[in-house]
């Protein structure tokens, strides 16, 4: 099962045509590391294609035939054990529950991202992959803010953020919120 919703950013026909033709959609799981009012996040290495040396969640891509259905955790979890070999030194991850997922092509790359996020817990910090993460911080919302003020924000963050601020982990929204017309 996946979100199929209309993702509300203009783009010219040409532009699309081009997109099309050169690259396809993105599909990755985010884990979220939360507790005691804080949350794990990475800094993403100046390597990484969309969103680079920005503060963010852990992620990793996948291809839509290995998780067909994103309320099965048994299917997550064995994405979110590939991630921790590849990015986080093989420091094992434990999927607690699925939040929420959205898709929107409001991006650096302009190309549709669908992301399905999950709670997660690590035995202990990671030894981050530099291909992929330079630094990792626990934050407080307003302690993200401070951290990420003239970074652009991406979608996991606005879901993240909205999730807090519903949930109530959070007095205000730390990045814009998900538009109705991206989830």
């Amino acid at each position: 099962m996946r979100p199929t919703p209309d993702d509300g950013c203009t783009v010219t026909q040409e532009r699309l045509l081009v997109m099309e033709a050169t690259m396809q959609d993105i599909d990755a799981v985010i884990g979220v590391w939360y507790k005691d009012g804080r949350t794990y996040y990475v800094k993403r290495s100046a390597e990484m294609q969309n969103y680079p040396n920005v503060w963010s969640l852990l992620s990793i891509q996948f291809k839509p035939e290995q998780l067909p259905d994103f309320t099965d955790l048994e299917a997550a979890q064995k994405i979110m054990e590939r991630m921790a070999e590849e990015r986080l030194g093989g420091v094992p991850v434990k999927l607690t529950g699925y939040v929420k997922s959205s898709r929107c092509s409001d991006n650096p790359m302009h190309i549709p991202v669908t992301l399905h996020m999950y709670r997660i817990e690590l035995e202990r910090e990671p030894e981050l992959n530099p291909r992929y993460y330079v630094d990792a911080a626990w934050f407080t919302p307003e302690e993200y803010m401070k951290a990420s003020e003239k970074a652009t924000c991406g979608l996991c963050m606005r879901m993240w953020s909205d999730y807090c601020y519903q949930m109530g982990l959070s007095e205000k929204r730390f990045a814009p919120p998900v538009r109705p017309d991206d989830e």
